[in-house]
């Protein structure tokens, strides 16, 4: 998503990743889809991907109960990331963990995390779709007016892929 932040544009989340956990059939939700509490992915364990020091982190913004709700209603800007927590890791990097969950946070800026420590809950705050880990690299901690830069994984493991976007929309693998 392009932000115009201080006369400027600028594209934060250019190489990010968006997280939702599934189950085995595909699909992320059990019971009512517009409930945020309902996602498997909500409430699920953050954690650091990189040893680093909290840059900063938000943790006060309220959530709505339901997808439709918060659909419904313009996030203001300064709250499009939600509660979230900036991870320094050196030469100019930062990680960004995005939508947590009010009153999740557990880490404060300055703070020396490792690599899996737990930093947070994923939640259904700021501008989002329902609930996930938006997770991008980012050139300096300004959560919408630094530029999204490239990284890759050490390693992981391609469980599954859907067809298309449609088909994850219906939970069809």
């Amino acid at each position: 998503m392009l932000y115009a932040v201080n006369g400027a544009a600028h594209i934060p989340g250019r190489f990010a990743i968006d997280w939702i956990k599934v189950d085995h059939q595909g699909r992320y939700v059990h019971g009512e889809e517009d409930k945020a509490t309902h996602w498997l992915s909500y409430g699920a364990e953050v954690l650091a991907v990189a040893d680093g020091v909290i840059a900063s982190a938000r943790d006060d913004i309220l959530e709505n109960p339901s997808v439709t709700a918060n659909a419904s209603n313009k996030v203001p800007l300064e709250q499009a990331s939600g509660n979230y927590v900036s991870l320094d890791l050196g030469d100019g990097r930062h990680v960004f963990y995005e939508h947590l969950k009010p009153r999740s946070v557990r880490v404060k800026p300055g703070e020396h995390v490792r690599r899996g420590q737990v930093i947070g809950q994923l939640g259904y705050t700021g501008e989002s779709t329902g609930p996930h880990l938006h997770l991008h690299v980012a050139d300096a901690n300004l959560p919408l007016s630094a530029e999204g830069i490239p990284y890759a994984f050490q390693r992981f493991k391609l469980l599954g892929v859907y067809a298309s976007i449609e088909a994850f929309g219906k939970g069809q693998t």
